[in-house]
């Protein structure tokens, strides 16, 4: 699988691959390595040329940092899984439901582990920072 997440793979092959990674893990969180799996999903991320591949790839991510099973596993990743979050905030083209699955993510990441993760988000470029909180305030106002 790693060959198709190096540099010298196109970019949408490399977006495709992150996509058929997303629906892995939405398929089969608990059966898969993901110590090994996350840190090349993860480098895929954000997608470059197919944003068709988004939902899948955010779904799965928001997935696992949601889940009470996967996400101590996925926080020892916090500031990569945060760059992705933050980057996908400011993509443009990203499908709504992607960036949906994004903010409720992040909002559920800030209300779980705020302190763990100060750090990690006061890292991102102020660009991301704003983007993530506009998508954490519309995943709130969507719930209520």
């Amino acid at each position: 699988m790693t060959p198709l997440f190096s540099p010298e793979e196109t970019g949408e092959t490399r977006d495709n691959a992150v996509g058929a990674v997303g629906r892995l893990i939405l398929a089969g969180r608990g059966a898969l390595p993901l110590e090994q799996l996350l840190p090349t999903f993860l480098g895929g991320l954000p997608l470059r040329d197919d944003l068709r591949e988004a939902t899948p790839a955010y779904t799965a991510l928001a997935a696992l940092v949601t889940s009470g099973d996967t996400a101590p596993r996925v926080l020892a990743l916090a500031p990569q899984v945060l760059s992705a979050f933050g980057a996908a905030a400011v993509q443009p083209g990203l499908p709504a439901e992607a960036l949906m699955q994004v903010g409720r993510a992040v909002a559920s990441l800030q209300a779980a582990y705020a302190q763990q993760l100060g750090a990690a988000v006061a890292s991102l470029p102020a660009e991301q920072q704003q983007g993530l909180a506009r998508l954490m305030a519309e995943a709130q106002q969507q719930q209520q």
